[in-house]
C-alpha cells in the first residue's frame, strides 16, 4: 500500500502538486494574431490563437515553441498572476522548433531549468499548460522513450525528443515539461493526432545551448543570431540574384545596431558595405566598421522583396 502523506496525499500526488506548484508560477499562457506556422502533419495539430511558454530569466526572457512565434504579427503574454505584457521575438531557432520572447517586465518568478541527459524511462514527469484555451492545466505521466526522432514538415526532423503519455494538447506547446523536483526537463512541442498519450517535449539541454548564443544578444554587438542559408532558387530567379546563399536571422536584440536597422527576424542578410555575404565570418568585418563609427548599407531578401537598410554606428 502506497505510504499515506499527513495532508491525505499519496506520494505521487504529493510530487506532482509539489511540481507545479514550482514551475506553475513561471508558466505563461501566449496569444498570438497571424503567423506562419506549420501545417497539418501526422504530429502537429494546426496551431490556434493560444500557446504557452515558460519565464527563463529575471529580464522577461521566455521559452516557447518556434511554430508558435514564427510570423506572429502581435504576441501577448499573460503571467499566472493575470499580468499581461505585449512581447517581442528575440530570435527563433526552427531546427529545434524553439523561440525566445521578450516582455518588459521585472520581478518575475523564474522556472529552474533541469538536464534531459539523465532522465529515465519510466521517470514521472509533469506537463503544464494552457491546451484549448484551459489556462494552467497539469498533467501527469512517466517518460515513455528519449531520443525520439520526428519529421514534422518535408525541410525539418525534430530529433533528441522525449516521448511522454502526459497529455498534450494544442494549447499545451511552448509549455514545460518538468521533473518531480519542478525542474525544467523538456519544451512541449508535439503529440501524435488520432493516438493516445503519444507526445513529444524537446529535450532540455540542446535548448539550453542555444539560448546561451541568443542570450549573447545582451552584449554589445550587431544584435544578430543567424546561420548560413541556402536561398530558395525560385526566389532567386524571381529577384535575379546572382548568388546562393546568405545569412538568415533569426534573432534580433533589443535596441542594437539590428533592430534600429529594421532587420526582422527571417531577413535573409545577402549584402553589407557593398560586400557579398554568404555566411557569418562576413558579417565579422561589419561590426568592426561599425565600431569605428561608421554606417553600413545592408540588402536583404524578405520574403520575396529586396529591401536595403542602414546600420547606424554600435553605441559606446
Amino acid at each position: 500500500m502506497d505510504e499515506i502523506i499527513p495532508n491525505g496525499l499519496d506520494v505521487y500526488s504529493k510530487l506532482v502538486v509539489r511540481a507545479a506548484k514550482i514551475a506553475g508560477p513561471a508558466t505563461v499562457n501566449i496569444d498570438i494574431t497571424g503567423g506562419r506556422q506549420r501545417g497539418p502533419n501526422p504530429w502537429m495539430p494546426e496551431p490556434g490563437a493560444s500557446a504557452s511558454g515558460v519565464i527563463i530569466n529575471s529580464k522577461g526572457f521566455i521559452i516557447t515553441n518556434g511554430h508558435v512565434a514564427q510570423g506572429a504579427r502581435t504576441i501577448k503574454v499573460t503571467l499566472s498572476d493575470g499580468r499581461s505584457y505585449p512581447a517581442k521575438v528575440v530570435g527563433i531557432d526552427p531546427n529545434n522548433d524553439v523561440a525566445l520572447l521578450r516582455i518588459g517586465a521585472t520581478e518575475l518568478p523564474v522556472a529552474m531549468l533541469g538536464t534531459s541527459a539523465t532522465l529515465q524511462v519510466g521517470q514521472l514527469v509533469v506537463a503544464i499548460g494552457n491546451p484549448f484555451g484551459f489556462q494552467w492545466t497539469v498533467t501527469s505521466g512517466v517518460v515513455s522513450a528519449v531520443h525520439r526522432k520526428i519529421r514534422v514538415s518535408k525541410d525539418i526532423t525534430l530529433e533528441n525528443l522525449i516521448q511522454t503519455d502526459a497529455s498534450i494538447n494544442p494549447g499545451n506547446s511552448g509549455g514545460p515539461l518538468v521533473n518531480s523536483e519542478g525542474r525544467v526537463v523538456g519544451i512541449n512541442t508535439a503529440m501524435l493526432l488520432g493516438a493516445q498519450n503519444i507526445g513529444f517535449a524537446i529535450a532540455i539541454d540542446p535548448v539550453k545551448q542555444g539560448l546561451a548564443d541568443y542570450l549573447e544578444l545582451e552584449k554589445p554587438s550587431l544584435g544578430i543570431v543567424g546561420h548560413a542559408q541556402i536561398i530558395d532558387e525560385n526566389v532567386t530567379k524571381w529577384l535575379g540574384l546572382n548568388q546562393k546563399s546568405g545569412v538568415l536571422v533569426l534573432g534580433v536584440a533589443e535596441d542594437s545596431p539590428a533592430e534600429r536597422a529594421g532587420l526582422h527576424v527571417w531577413d535573409i542578410i545577402i549584402e553589407a558595405g557593398g560586400a557579398r555575404v554568404e555566411d557569418l565570418d562576413e558579417l565579422v568585418a561589419v561590426q568592426d566598421y561599425l565600431e569605428q563609427g561608421h554606417t553600413v548599407s545592408f540588402t536583404v531578401v524578405r520574403d520575396i522583396e529586396i529591401i536595403k537598410l542602414a546600420m547606424q554606428p554600435v553605441k559606446t
